[in-house]
């Protein structure tokens, strides 16, 4: 069931026109690949992922996940590992 707090945010963000995210706008800077030989030994860099990654502390655990869901009643129908970083868990409305 959802919240009434809740229910207001979505109402609230619904209502809201739609508008383009910030890095899409505006069209007019322009993107180099000038120096791609640097860029791509930033990217390749082995030591990317500590800067990249988000930290293992804001990490939830998927038994968090499914419990929490469980009592707004859902169930999990489905949980997949095939994804390096993240969960892939399918939940369903559990049954009365």
């Amino acid at each position: 069931m959802i919240r009434f707090p809740a229910l207001l945010l979505a109402l609230a963000m619904a209502a809201l026109p739609p508008r383009p995210a910030a890095a899409q706008s505006p069209h007019s800077h322009a993107h180099s690949f000038g120096d791609a030989e640097k860029w791509a030994k930033v990217f390749d860099d082995p030591q990317r992922d500590a800067w990249q990654k988000p930290p293992k502390a804001a990490r939830i655990a998927p038994e968090q996940v499914t419990s929490e869901l469980k009592r707004a009643g859902y169930s999990l129908e489905r949980e997949h590992g095939f994804l390096p970083n993240q969960y892939f868990l399918i939940f369903r409305p559990a049954l009365p």
